[in-house]
């Protein structure tokens, strides 16, 4: 980039004042709108020194970490110049001093009474919408130009919510039919892409059924996956697609190895009927490196429209077949916060440890965690789903066993859904040996040399 192209973009970095800020807030902009808050007002910060040097504006002075941030901001800019040239989003900065209602009213309190030299970077893409949900913030606390550039691409790339048919899926991610066999690994997949698809029927959608979309919109983009949300019309083309994935599943790569004279798994036609029976609109979950596809069964308007039951499915469903167990990964994998809705004291996690001179070993390992991730979920539904024929035999008896009169209430009781997705979940992951000798104070018992 040459220094004039570079000072143009600079120039479409501007303060936001406040009846243009009041404005974006409301989702009157015409495009996304980036903006980073800072504990200045427009006075001391402002389009003239915002690229200056340390020296030359007070605020970095007497905030140190301001100025890193300021670099940080100009990288991400730099970043996405191809998308700021092509008006697909625009740039701007926000003094609190100057605007401390609409902060404080934002939750940066701090950045109005706070003292600068303890300044958390905040940041918000602010979409043009005024449904609800346009106001997306940046929580991740590992901040860095590649992760909030890749943030911002990754929201830029569905926030408007276009219909999505398969193929035009198929196009954006990688919708695995079927899953390379020990020795067909052509490559390890670093950051694999996690899709949840709302599906609908063009001629029952009501605007009431679209609201849960832009609520989804934070809870997704809170994720530290590669995951993304879509609207279809092409309902039965999705469905189609999980049921032949899943039979590709039971049937030939999950019995690969099965001796002969050995049992066989079967694609079971009743139990993926019982998983994914819902009406539209419903939910999915496609994954990349996958042949399962979780599904959020919707029986009446109210489920689709429950945001605290899909959020959760959202957040049960996001790992990835497989990941790299790294600073930006490690609180995913093991959180600290215990949350029953989408945890299980049953799951488990397995760790792969790659040599990363021997690519034959990181694509066999590769295979292994998918294999590990297929076969261990997929043959705990089959229990879970005998869990539920069991229980439904014993409810079948009981009503035998009270007579007529009594056969209703007894047919009334409610069985509670079996598939839950976090018991005895088994999550699959990889570090490199050169990850874990940069990371030797989380396993203190494995010997990196060997």
């Amino acid at each position: 980039m040459t220094k004039e192209s570079l000072k143009a973009l600079n120039k479409k970095n501007r303060m936001v004042q406040t009846p243009e800020l009041v404005d974006i807030i409301g989702g009157l902009n015409e495009k996304p709108v980036l903006l980073s808050f800072w504990p200045s007002s427009d006075r001391e910060f402002n389009n003239k020194n915002f690229h200056g040097d340390f020296k030359q504006v007070e605020l970095f002075k007497e905030c140190p970490r301001c100025f890193d941030f300021r670099n940080i901001w100009s990288k991400v800019l730099k970043n996405l110049a191809t998308e700021v040239n092509n008006n697909e989003i625009e740039f701007g900065f926000v003094n609190c001093l100057s605007n401390e209602k609409i902060c404080s009213s934002l939750g940066m309190d701090d950045l109005v009474r706070g003292d600068p030299a303890d300044y958390d970077p905040r940041l918000f893409m602010f979409l043009p919408s005024q449904m609800g949900g346009n106001k997306i913030r940046y929580k991740d606390s590992k901040l860095s130009a590649k992760k909030l550039s890749n943030w911002s691409r990754r929201l830029l790339s569905f926030y408007t919510f276009e219909d999505t048919s398969y193929k035009q899926l198929g196009s954006k991610m990688n919708l695995n039919r079927n899953l390379p066999s020990l020795g067909g690994v052509a490559e390890l997949q670093s950051d694999p892409k996690v899709a949840y698809v709302f599906l609908y029927d063009e001629e029952t959608l009501v605007p009431e059924d679209e609201l849960i979309l832009h609520q989804l919109v934070q809870p997704i983009m809170d994720l530290n996956r590669n995951a993304y949300l879509y609207k279809s019309s092409d309902a039965q083309r999705f469905l189609r697609f999980i049921e032949q994935r899943e039979t590709e599943l039971a049937n030939n790569y999950l019995n690969e190895y099965v001796e002969e004279g050995e049992e066989k798994l079967q694609f079971d036609k009743v139990m993926f009927e019982t998983k994914t029976l819902s009406v539209l609109p419903m939910m999915l979950c496609i994954k990349e490196n996958s042949l399962l596809s979780p599904v959020y069964q919707s029986f009446n308007s109210r489920d689709m429209r429950d945001i605290v039951k899909v959020t959760d499915f959202i957040k049960a469903n996001a790992d990835p077949t497989y990941e790299e167990l790294n600073l930006y990964s490690k609180k995913q994998i093991f959180p600290r916060k215990f949350d029953p809705k989408i945890h299980d004291y049953t799951e488990k996690v397995v760790v792969a440890i790659l040599d990363d001179n021997d690519y034959t070993d990181m694509f066999k390992k590769s295979y292994y965690l998918t294999f590990i991730n297929q076969s261990v979920n997929y043959v705990k539904q089959i229990f879970q789903f005998k869990n539920l024929l069991a229980k439904r035999n014993l409810k079948y008896e009981e009503m035998e066993r009270v007579g007529p009169r009594r056969a209703v209430k007894a047919l009334q009781k409610k069985i509670d859904n079996v598939f839950k997705v976090p018991e005895y979940r088994v999550s699959t992951v990889y570090m490199t040996r050169t990850t874990l000798l940069f990371s030797q104070k989380w396993w203190p018992y494995i010997d990196v040399s060997n």
